[in-house]
């Protein structure tokens, strides 16, 4: 099983496993309950106990390695659907800079909502009209994540 730890950050808890993230739990104050999400990224399961939204995520979650290449996959496609130049394409970085797992891409120089709009697609209202996106095409296996909205973290499903 490993070793789990338990990281605040905010409002929401963090599960770790072997110094991996595997998911996290945080408190609805909507719902009044704890739930539980693995890095999935679907929730898998709310309880008004937290201890027991953190079992849900250690016994449902299973993390595996984005390497750099899955990344860079990643960041070009991203680069192909928001049009990059070249010259500021998005980088890949080793995630370990604000504790978390997986890989980010970083793109200061893309559309100011990208990161947003990179996983689910939406509308940008930027530029004076409105554009409407569709997700970027993500390799199998791979979901991302919104750090802030010129920051996205690559992790494995």
């Amino acid at each position: 099983m490993g070793k789990i730890e338990l990281k605040a950050k905010g409002l929401r808890i963090e599960v770790y496993r072997d110094g991996q993230q595997i998911g996290r739990v945080w408190w609805s104050c909507a719902r009044e309950r704890y739930i539980a999400a693995a890095m999935t990224g679907p929730p898998i399961g709310e309880h008004p106990l937290r201890t027991t939204a953190i079992d849900m995520v250690t016994k449902h979650a299973t993390v595996t390695e984005i390497t750099d290449e899955i990344a860079q996959q990643v960041a070009d496609a991203i680069s192909t659907h928001f049009r990059a130049d070249p010259d500021y394409a998005p980088q890949v970085m080793h995630a370990d800079w604000d504790g978390g797992a997986g890989r980010v891409i970083v793109w200061s120089e893309g559309l100011p909502d990208w990161a947003y709009l990179a996983g689910d697609g939406g509308t940008s209202d930027y530029d004076y009209m409105s554009i409407e996106y569709a997700p970027v095409p993500l390799p199998a296996g791979v979901w991302v994540e919104p750090v802030n909205p010129q920051t996205l973290r690559v992790m494995a499903r």
